[in-house]
């Protein structure tokens, strides 16, 4: 499970016209990605599941569809996700 949210996403700070909506939106998605991972470790279902969170930033804001920051995003989370697998190997 690759996840787009990190710790520091429960307590994100607020600015602008948006921002209180923001800080709310990552804390609850931060809480449901959790909450997913819990359920599965909890179950011990196959398959296996881990919860590989980003490093860094991802440096996109919750409503921004900016294809570049996207990919961005995007790559960070594969290089995590072949990081973790030839950890794993």
């Amino acid at each position: 499970m690759i996840g787009n949210s990190r710790p520091e996403d429960m307590d994100y700070p607020h600015s602008g016209p948006f921002g209180l909506f923001e800080s709310r939106a990552r804390r609850m998605l931060a809480l449901h990605t959790q909450k997913i991972y819990e359920s599965r470790v909890f179950i011990r279902s196959a398959p296996e599941v881990h919860l590989i969170k980003p490093p860094v930033d991802l440096g996109v804001k919750l409503l921004e569809f900016d294809g570049a920051k996207c990919q961005k995003a995007f790559d960070i989370g594969e290089a995590e996700a072949r990081r973790f697998l030839a950890a794993e190997g």
